[in-house]
């Protein structure tokens, strides 16, 4: 039986990288890839070629201004809110929170 011709990852590479770096998971990439190309790779693999390919990961995250530290400091001595609950209201409220803190509530 002949084997499938061999992908050319660099096609898929600025989708990759992108969602990649904006903070997709191995395992979400993956499904994104089967889902929308059709392309079937591991989690495994596809760690090795973000690796080969030098993309460091890059979450964003919320820029610190005195605004949102009032907020936080409101939030935990006012309400009394644990870490967990702070990024879940500050979420709600349109914060970026990805990559920083994620406590049990």
């Amino acid at each position: 039986m002949p084997r499938a011709p061999r992908l050319n990852w660099e096609q898929l590479r600025p989708q990759i990288t992108s969602l990649y770096q904006s903070g997709a998971t191995s395992q979400a990439i993956t499904s994104y890839l089967l889902d929308e190309t059709g392309v079937s790779i591991t989690p495994t693999h596809l760690r090795r070629l973000l690796q080969s390919w030098g993309v460091p990961r890059q979450r964003p995250r919320a820029e610190v201004t005195p605004d949102l530290k009032e907020r936080i400091e409101a939030l935990f001595f006012q309400h009394a809110l644990t870490d967990a609950e702070i990024v879940k209201a500050l979420e709600q409220e349109g914060t970026n929170c990805t990559g920083q803190y994620r406590g049990s509530s």
